[in-house]
């Protein structure tokens, strides 16, 4: 399998097609439910942020990977907890729509550094800074998800 920018295989953006990828996905709702119940069970509430990768927003390499998996879209990972959180009963936000969004409209790069490579890796200061303002976003307009 290919990996991405993010050192992700690519398969990961698309539904299940192998047993190991359907495991995965399995383990992985598995442990979140886990976490929400285990967060319950100490009278807190689970607040579940998907996160975003490089190749999520930049044009060329999503259309790129777009082309490798035969995919309309690359969020079938947001989509899939999204679905896990409403059926489990814990919200969920998606930072990748707004992120695409912010991208496109501001021309800025959420992902990368000056000093190794806009576009790529981690996020930057400005990726840091609208997460934070996504996130605290959403909770002020819900405060009962905390």
């Amino acid at each position: 399998n290919a990996l991405n920018q993010a050192g992700l295989a690519d398969f990961v953006y698309a539904p299940p097609q192998t047993p190991t990828h359907r495991d995965a996905w399995a383990i992985t709702e598995e442990i979140l439910k886990l976490m929400h119940n285990e967060v319950r069970e100490h009278n807190a509430k689970f607040f579940l942020v998907t996160t975003t990768s490089p190749d999520q927003l930049d044009q060329e390499q999503k259309v790129l990977l777009r082309q490798r998996l035969n995919a309309k879209a690359l969020d079938y990972p947001e989509q899939r907890l999204r679905a896990l959180g409403e059926s489990e009963g814990f919200p969920v936000l998606n930072l990748l729509y707004d992120f695409q969004r912010h991208a496109e409209q501001h021309h800025v790069y959420l992902h990368g550094f000056p000093n190794t490579k806009l576009g790529a890796g981690h996020w930057n200061e400005q990726g840091h800074e609208l997460a934070a303002q996504l996130i605290s976003k959403r909770i002020c307009q819900d405060p009962s998800i905390l």
